[in-house]
């Protein structure tokens, strides 16, 4: 146990804050995804498997095609396309 704690304890002060536990399980190769970036991943797979690409995607979700993507029009395209793939 000394020696798991000793190699996630980073700044070696004998506490092992919640910012070195994720990095080391990452470094480690443990995958671990807030709530937000699985939603994002879950569209990035809807994207590949409707056979899109990054810049179709944005054009997608920019319903007014003026380069941009508001807060709304995010909102709309993410619940949209999150129902439909």
């Amino acid at each position: 146990m000394d020696v798991i704690f000793k190699f996630i304890d980073i700044d070696c002060n004998d506490s092992m804050e919640y910012k070195e536990f994720l990095k080391k399980l990452r470094r480690g190769g443990v995958n671990i995804r807030t709530v937000d970036e699985q939603e994002l991943f879950k569209l990035y797979e809807n994207m590949l498997k409707a056979g899109l690409t990054l810049k179709q995607m944005y054009d997608l979700f920019d319903a007014d095609n003026d380069g941009c993507i508001t807060k709304s029009e995010m909102k709309v395209g993410f619940d949209r396309f999150m129902k439909t793939k």
